[in-house]
């Protein structure tokens, strides 16, 4: 139940990007007012609540956490269908985004004490990619699932609701039964005692370990700026740009944006692990350096190519690596953060990643689209640009101070 309210969390939060049209129709907004809608109103709540939430999973009841988390943002989805002006829709992403902030952080939480330390890469890989297979879902089913709702409102259904307001509405329902059935499952499990893999010294001195763990998560959470502007505009990109119909945008989007990131999030934490001969910390910054380094050149390539397979293939291997190291180090908290501050340490690496990459992402492609290149495509090439060497200069840096550990 844990996983699956964690594929819902992405779905009822990016869905609205298979609605771009149809809101400008019934609010007049431009595409940054849909960037702000889509990520900013979202992140700016998700990253303000986030490190309380985690104090609370860190220190508190991480079921109940969880269960009133679900319930808000499902009742807000919900909600949305009912928005009649664009500030009340502004309003209930917040409220989506503050209850979205719990799950992230606490599922980490509960992995730590859910299994002993040797089994645990797996499982908190499963929790990091989780989100992604909620970006495919929405992708992949949410395009047939939108023009199905189309059909049957222009035969005169829908009991006089336009067609992305009952989108909205069925998109929360799974969450709440979702929820009573995790309430009605899942038992909270003790706390477990035991050391991180750094130096006693360190683990003592949380000021100490700022210098590292602060570039640590700037470097993981960059990426994410790319993810947002793609899941933002991407099935926009591959209709107005390439000609794919909302389905077919739709469903071949859902699937490189469910395989690349997913199989990064196995992949890539595994190549950390097999890193025997090198102590874990300088194992971590090794993989993410290269992965980050080879998929901001994908990601620059890609949109500047005519087809879309190129576009997607592209998304996929690029996937694959950037967002592959965002999990990665969410992963490797499980073994280098203190027990006391293990989700907080997640929920700011997820601050930087869903609360700055989706503050920053939609709207800076489309104020880019708009201002300054005129297409989607070399939006996004720019924004690879940028937040791929935000993310460089970040882990560099890390490395650096990882030497003081």
């Amino acid at each position: 139940m844990l996983v699956g309210l964690l594929i819902m969390s992405l779905v009822d939060r990016v869905i609205l990007s298979l609605m771009v049209q149809p809101l400008r129709d019934t609010f007049a907004i431009s595409d940054v007012q849909f960037g702000l809608l889509f990520g900013t109103s979202f992140a700016l709540l998700y990253g303000l609540i986030g490190f309380p939430a985690a104090r609370i999973a860190d220190t508190g009841n991480r079921k109940r956490l969880i269960l009133y988390g679900a319930l808000l943002w499902a009742g807000c989805t919900v909600a949305s269908g009912f928005a009649q002006s664009f500030g009340q829709l502004l309003i209930l992403r917040a409220g989506l985004a503050l209850g979205e902030a719990a799950i992230f952080p606490a599922s980490h939480s509960l992995v730590a004490d859910l299994l002993p330390r040797e089994r645990r890469s797996l499982a908190a890989s499963i929790v990091a990619a989780a989100p992604f297979l909620g970006v495919a879902i929405t992708y992949m089913g949410g395009g047939f699932l939108v023009e199905a709702i189309e059909s049957h409102v222009a035969a005169g259904g829908g009991g006089g609701l336009e067609a992305w307001r009952l989108t909205l509405i069925l998109a929360g329902l799974p969450t709440f039964v979702l929820a009573l059935l995790f309430a009605a499952t899942f038992t909270e499990p003790a706390r477990r005692r035991e050391a991180p893999l750094i130096s006693e010294r360190s683990a003592t001195n949380i000021r100490g370990m700022v210098p590292f763990f602060l570039p640590l998560v700037v470097g993981a959470g960059a990426p994410m700026i790319i993810a947002a502007g793609y899941a933002a505009w991407a099935p926009e990109t591959l209709k107005t740009e390439y000609g794919l119909s909302l389905r077919a945008a739709g469903a071949w989007f859902g699937i490189v944006a469910a395989v690349g990131p997913i199989v990064g999030s196995l992949l890539l934490p595994e190549l950390v692990r097999r890193q025997k001969d090198r102590p874990f910390v300088e194992a971590l910054l090794r993989v993410c350096i290269v992965a980050v380094v080879i998929g901001m050149a994908i990601f620059i390539a890609a949109p500047l190519q005519p087809e879309p397979a190129v576009l997607l293939i592209g998304y996929l291997f690029g996937a694959i690596l950037m967002f592959g190291a965002y999990s990665t180090v969410i992963v490797s908290m499980q073994y280098i953060a203190p027990q006391s501050f293990r989700a907080t340490l997640v929920a700011s690496t997820t601050f930087i990643g869903s609360g700055i990459g989706l503050s920053v992402g939609p709207p800076l492609v489309a104020v880019l689209k708009e201002q300054f290149v005129g297409t989607y495509s070399d939006a996004l090439v720019w924004t690879a640009v940028l937040a791929g060497l935000i993310s460089l200069a970040a882990f560099l840096v890390a490395r650096r101070a990882s030497r003081e550990l």
